[in-house]
């Protein structure tokens, strides 16, 4: 039988980090981990990208290293995507396998991963998809469901 610990929204706190990694190696389980994972966002979205590659490449990519099973990660919109590669690089390193806009097989199960989120009010936009367009259709606006199926 698979057993899994899912979280989310850990936020770079090294502290619950490494209370899901404790408890992961406990219970000998699956660790799967669904965005949110850097350290929250500074007042600049330059200092916010520094702080988090850092912290992926200091920290979680290290401390993921000495799991007994390879993890389950996506980034959320709290993550700045331009640090998305430091974790394809890890993925491609057979580090961790990345979710982001695939799937992933654990056990009996398939995991699909998908980091966009719908249109917020926060500051960063790196994961922000409308799930409706306006078109002007002989000089009326319509809306439509956007269909990102295809991308």
């Amino acid at each position: 039988m698979t057993t899994a610990v899912f979280a989310t929204d850990i936020h770079g706190n090294k502290s619950l980090f490494e209370k899901l990694f404790k408890y992961a190696k406990i219970n000998s389980c699956e660790v799967i981990i669904g965005g949110d994972i850097c350290p929250k966002l500074k007042p600049s979205i330059e200092e916010s990208i520094i702080v988090q590659r850092k912290f992926l490449v200091e920290y979680l990519i290290p401390r993921i290293e000495k799991l007994p099973k390879l993890p389950y990660i996506m980034m959320g919109n709290d993550d700045c995507r331009i640090n998305l590669d430091v974790l394809e690089a890890a993925a491609g390193d057979k580090k961790l396998h990345l979710l982001h806009n695939k799937s992933a097989k654990l056990g009996k199960y398939a995991l699909y991963g998908y980091s966009f989120v719908p249109i917020t009010p926060f500051r960063l936009k790196d994961w922000e998809r409308a799930d409706m367009e306006a078109k002007s259709v002989g000089g009326v606006m319509t809306v439509e469901r956007v269909d990102y199926t295809t991308i």
